[in-house]
């Protein structure tokens, strides 16, 4: 299907076969994986991985994590009255079930969020934020929106010292969307202290 489809994928690529692709000056298909970083359990622990992939390269689009939802179905245990989520196997259908393999979402049943989602947020946030001389106050702001200077956010930022707020305050954050600039954070050098 290479020849006529419009984007490539194959799904759980590992990161190093993503990154032979990315290298590859003559694939000029955007890939996507149409299913990766399967969210089972405490999973998708390596999301950024993939995602430094993703951004390294101009052909490398993004993912569809499995999945969004998980699909237990509440019940009641009749013998304690205690609800829980059910799935496969619950309902004397050992033979013909894929067992717990249906809660493996993002979000629970009851759309609670889990835990991992917190680490998708992180990784898919638009604005990052890397070191560039963080002893003296250098760092890079990446602004990945399309359309939205990042003006309308503030910095904020603490020094600490054994869990103390030695220094803290705000800057202005002003990138154009899809630039990056380096900026630099206003704390003066703290006396040192031994055992600090």
């Amino acid at each position: 299907y290479r020849d006529v489809a419009d984007v490539y994928g194959r799904m759980y690529r590992t990161i190093e076969e993503m990154e032979s692709y990315g290298q590859d000056k003559d694939n000029k298909k955007p890939y996507i994986q149409c299913e990766y970083a399967h969210a089972m359990g405490n999973s998708v622990g390596n999301l950024q991985k993939y995602w430094d992939v993703f951004d390294k390269y101009d052909n490398m689009q993004g993912g569809y994590i499995w999945e969004w939802v998980e699909q237990s179905i509440k019940m009641t245990d009749q013998n304690t009255g205690e609800e829980y989520f059910s799935y496969g196997g619950d309902w004397g259908d050992e033979d013909f079930t894929d067992g717990n393999f249906c809660a493996n979402g993002l979000v629970s049943a009851d759309r609670t969020v889990q835990p991992e989602l917190q680490e998708v947020k992180k990784v898919y946030q638009e604005i990052k934020i890397k070191d560039v001389d963080v002893v003296n106050g250098k760092i890079n702001i990446k602004n990945e929106f399309l359309f939205t200077n990042t003006e309308k956010y503030q910095g904020n930022w603490e020094l600490r010292a054994d869990d103390k707020v030695i220094q803290q305050g705000n800057f202005d954050i002003s990138v154009d969307p899809l630039s990056s600039k380096e900026m630099t954070i206003p704390f003066t050098t703290p006396e040192i202290i031994p055992g600090t």
